[in-house]
C-alpha cells in the first residue's frame, strides 16, 4: 500500500511542478493535500517511527520531483500562486 500512496504523492508534486496559472497550482495543491491525507490514512495507528517515515517519504519524493533549477522553480511558482488559500479536508475518498 505504501507504494501506491507514494506513487499518488509523486503524480501530485508533478502536477504541481506543472502548474501555470493559479487555478492549476490550487487544483494541484489540493492534489498535494489529499495524497498527504492518504499517507497518514494508510497508516491508522502509526507509531513515531511510521511517522517519520511517512514525512521522510515526502521530503524525498518532493526532492526527486524538483530536481533540477527549473522544475525546483516552477514548483516554487505554484507555492506562490497559491499563497493565502485556504485548503479543505477532501469529502471524497484520499487514495487513488
Amino acid at each position: 500500500m505504501m507504494k501506491k500512496t507514494a506513487e499518488q504523492e509523486a503524480r501530485a508534486f508533478q502536477k504541481k511542478v506543472d502548474a501555470a496559472t493559479p487555478e492549476q497550482a490550487l487544483a494541484a495543491a489540493n492534489t498535494v493535500s489529499r495524497a498527504a491525507d492518504c499517507t497518514f490514512k494508510t497508516l491508522p495507528h502509526a507509531t513515531e517511527k511510521d511517522l517519520k517515515f511517512a514525512e521522510d517519504m515526502s521530503i524525498e519524493i518532493k526532492a526527486l520531483t524538483a530536481n533540477t533549477t527549473d522544475r525546483f522553480e516552477a514548483y516554487w511558482r505554484a507555492q506562490e500562486l497559491v499563497s493565502g488559500a485556504v485548503f479543505r479536508d477532501a469529502k471524497e475518498p484520499v487514495c487513488d
